[in-house]
């Protein structure tokens, strides 16, 4: 149902902007595009830049040390600056998914014709996107231009607010738009191509997302951290895997996976299998792996992270990751489940439950979501180095979690990146001729910034420390023995 429900989505916009000009009409006059087309067109570019790995657009995944490279390999030697990846993250949120919102905004506002219940619901499910744009330009650069952004002409040079002020607010739209979602009013409805105007659906996206936002500063302001955790636990978060906000491609050009896009229709073989990943899995004895990758001579094998690796000699994506519908995912009951067992392990009131059933689970239901048994799940955390109270990192709960929530966030570059960081779990590969201060704690501002907005870029690159790759996001406090960054 949700396919058909997203071609006929796409039909009416490709109808929208096709139609022939009817008579005595300028075709130099701009068109007036509806809200629903431009919240349909925002709500796609933003999960496809959170899912895209062209790497013109967002090396996530490279960064994540879930791929290698092989023809060209210097974003895995953390060059940002030769394809210029942070102009282009910006560009695709700030001036073409954020503005295309605040337009959406400001149209809903000017539609009588719609009551203003499902008007309150719409800019909360606008709400929720934004939040999530802005909280991936955070946790990618720190400081940016928040209150101050999306003014245009009437402000060219935006000023840089705090990354940590930005996240408090962030959470704080977030409790606002749940509260409009609970009311049960629908807001748009078939141009929804994530819950398709399912408002409870929307209420646990909102308090998952919030979650996540909360676990992120968990270091930074721990009695904060848990009270926005509880408050979002105890409003409902997603309860199953059904719930999770995923993006289901129709699997017709240019709606399809962006694995399908680069591999199979593109024809490319830039990337495979990394073998930090690989052997952290072959390890364990992980059941995941036939999922995750292909065999070569009948073994998973990674490429060297940081180094250029023939295709044909490295594990690469399976099949079904390769579908031209294969779907993205932004956040799942699975990464739910492990920031539920991180505040357990916190001390913070989960409603029940403990440090070890809540890991347990997660893994679980990763592993039945990849398309493995209960069986598998068992055997697995048998293994000792999986067991949360076995092995030698027996109970340490930054290094159990830490290593088991990035291998079940592979295929999600960001969230991997940024699970890495908080529990430096697992131990990164260095790239060649680089050392391990290289290792990348954030992405550099745009490179442009310093011709267009050289006195607010100079004054945020101050606040942070320096706009360099080694200067942590301001959740990032501690290292893997707990000394502070």
């Amino acid at each position: 149902m949700k396919y058909i429900k997203y071609i006929l989505i796409l039909v009416l916009l490709a109808g929208m902007f096709s139609c022939e000009l009817p008579d005595n009409t300028n075709p130099k006059e701009p068109a007036i595009v509806p809200e629903t087309a431009l919240f349909t067109n925002a709500q796609i570019a933003v999960i496809n830049q959170i899912n895209e790995m062209n790497q013109n657009l967002n090396i996530s995944r490279l960064l994540a040390q879930y791929n290698a490279q092989t023809t060209y390999y210097g974003e895995s030697q953390w060059n940002f600056y030769d394809r210029g990846l942070p102009d282009a993250m910006w560009e695709e949120l700030y001036r073409d998914v954020l503005v295309d919102f605040k337009e959406a905004r400001q149209l809903i506002s000017e539609n009588n014709a719609t009551p203003q219940a499902n008007k309150d619901a719409q800019l909360a499910q606008i709400d929720v996107l934004e939040v999530l744009a802005y909280h991936v330009l955070v946790d990618v650069n720190g400081d940016v231009p928040y209150t101050d952004a999306l003014n245009g002409r009437d402000n060219p040079t935006p000023a840089y607010d705090d990354a940590a002020d930005i996240y408090y607010d962030l959470i704080d739209r977030l409790t606002a738009d749940a509260a409009v979602f609970a009311i049960g009013e629908g807001g748009f409805t078939n141009v929804d191509v994530l819950y398709f105007g399912d408002m409870d659906l929307w209420f646990k996206f909102a308090n998952s997302l919030k979650l996540r936002l909360a676990m992120r500063i968990a270091d930074y302001d721990a009695a904060s951290s848990q009270s926005f955790a509880e408050e979002a636990i105890t409003d409902g978060v997603f309860a199953d895997q059904s719930e999770s906000a995923l993006l289901y491609y129709t699997g017709t050009t240019p709606h399809v996976n962006t694995i399908f896009a680069q591999m199979v229709e593109a024809g490319r073989r830039d990337f495979v299998a990394s073998n930090t990943i690989v052997d952290t899995m072959n390890a364990i004895n992980d059941p995941r792996r036939p999922f995750y990758f292909t065999t070569v001579g009948g073994i998973f094998k990674g490429g060297r992270y940081g180094y250029r690796n023939v295709y044909n000699q490295c594990s690469s994506f399976p099949a079904r990751m390769r579908d031209a519908d294969y779907p993205a995912t932004i956040i799942d009951f699975v990464e739910v489940k492990f920031l539920i067992a991180e505040a357990a392990a916190r001390g913070y009131a989960v409603g029940g439950g403990t440090v070890e059933t809540h890991y347990n689970e997660a893994i679980t239901e990763s592993i039945l979501a990849w398309g493995g048994t209960n069986a598998d799940a068992t055997a697995y955390l048998a293994e000792p180095v999986v067991g949360y109270n076995t092995g030698t990192t027996a109970g340490l709960y930054k290094r159990k979690i830490g290593l088991q929530k990035w291998l079940a966030l592979y295929d999600r570059g960001l969230e991997g990146w940024a699970s890495w960081r908080i529990f430096d779990s697992p131990t990164m590969n260095i790239a060649r001729y680089k050392t391990i201060d290289d290792i990348p704690m954030r992405m550099p501002y745009p490179y442009n910034e310093d011709n267009l907005n050289l006195e607010n870029y100079t004054a945020a690159s101050a606040a942070i420390g320096g706009d360099e790759v080694s200067t942590p996001i301001f959740w990032d406090m501690f290292d893997i023995n707990g000394n502070p960054r």
